[in-house]
């Protein structure tokens, strides 16, 4: 059974961003990221919630297949890393677990 979670977090860099997603058997599903950031290309912030649909929630996992995908496609984002991207996806699974 999917459930729809999301989680507001301001990042160490100073931006609030906005997590929005369904979960399914631990894993991420339809994964939209809003936000007070910055993205180059400007539509690559679809390319980084595409490539996270279907990551297990697991911070390490996050936060490593984040960095490959804003490597293999040359994205830079400012407001958060990917650290607080795991943090805000885990937050808001514990926030809807109580």
């Amino acid at each position: 059974m999917e459930r729809l979670l999301s989680f507001t977090l301001k990042a160490n860099e100073g931006k609030l961003f906005r997590v929005k997603f369904n979960i399914n058997q631990k894993k991420i599903r339809d994964l939209q990221i809003t936000g007070d950031f910055f993205v180059y290309p400007t539509d690559a912030i679809e390319i980084v919630e595409n490539g996270l649909n279907g990551c297990l929630i697991d911070k390490e996992i996050i936060n490593n297949l984040f960095e490959k995908i804003t490597i293999k496609h040359n994205i830079t984002i400012i407001g958060f890393t990917g650290k607080d991207l795991a943090l805000a996806i885990l937050s808001a699974k514990e926030w809807n677990d109580v």
